[in-house]
């Protein structure tokens, strides 16, 4: 596994790059990422039930300013997946182009299906790290609200992210994001899928969070949304 390393941003960035924090529960009764996994022979969507039976746990803001903290944590990458370092503190993480920053959304092509869409998109890459194999459960919901983060390409998305058990899109050449072609080192599973929110209100930012659901662990990442116009 590659090595990992943690990058610490001052709180000048964070006034311009916007900020994340993540927290992670390691649940009751089950193994730690890392640790030994039994095969299951339940069906995969039974597995998605008892992760989607956890509840939403809201992150708790430090102030009035959403998403602005004296400090960003990023985790590093191997070189061979491009991004400066994915988001949260599991084995599950979040990338987008650049980090720590907000992740921007924006309106569909004039020439995209998705024009009769109100959602704006984010073009996000989902890596999970070689010490868990096992099936993800990603939702997400907007800070002190009620708006849902939506997930997929359809005009509608859905408010589930179903990454399995097993091997994702990892296979050489299979997975290509912001024009270039991923090919993430053995044991490293990648997967791309668009984030999706609702302007509400003027455009500019906002904040959200994700929460990844897996056998042994719940994490909820914060990040905040720029609305493109």
């Amino acid at each position: 596994m590659s090595k990992r390393k943690l990058l610490l941003v001052s709180g000048i960035a964070v006034l311009v790059g916007g900020a994340i924090t993540a927290s992670v529960t390691f649940v009751q009764g089950e193994s730690k990422p890392g640790g030994s996994h039994s095969v299951s022979n339940r069906p995969s969507a039974d597995r998605f039930a008892a992760l989607r039976a956890r509840p939403l746990r809201e992150p708790r803001l430090h102030s009035k300013s959403p998403c602005r903290y004296p400090q960003v944590q990023a985790v590093g990458l191997p070189a061979s997946i491009p991004a400066e370092g994915a988001l949260g503190a599991g084995a599950v993480h979040p990338v987008s182009r650049a980090i720590p920053r907000f992740l921007d959304f924006f309106p569909p092509n004039r020439e995209d299906a998705l024009m009769r869409s109100r959602w704006r998109s984010n073009e996000t890459m989902w890596v999970s790290e070689p010490r868990y194999r096992g099936p993800v459960l990603v939702r997400g919901r907007i800070v002190r609200g009620s708006a849902r983060v939506g997930f997929g390409s359809a005009i509608e998305p859905v408010w589930e992210l179903r990454l399995p058990a097993g091997d994702w899109d990892e296979a050489p050449g299979l997975v290509r994001i912001w024009g270039k072609t991923i090919h993430p080192p053995k044991g490293w599973r990648v997967r791309k899928a668009f984030t999706r929110v609702r302007p509400r209100g003027r455009q500019g930012e906002a904040c959200y969070f994700f929460q990844v659901d897996g056998k042994s662990f719940s994490e909820t990442i914060e990040f905040g949304a720029i609305i493109q116009p």
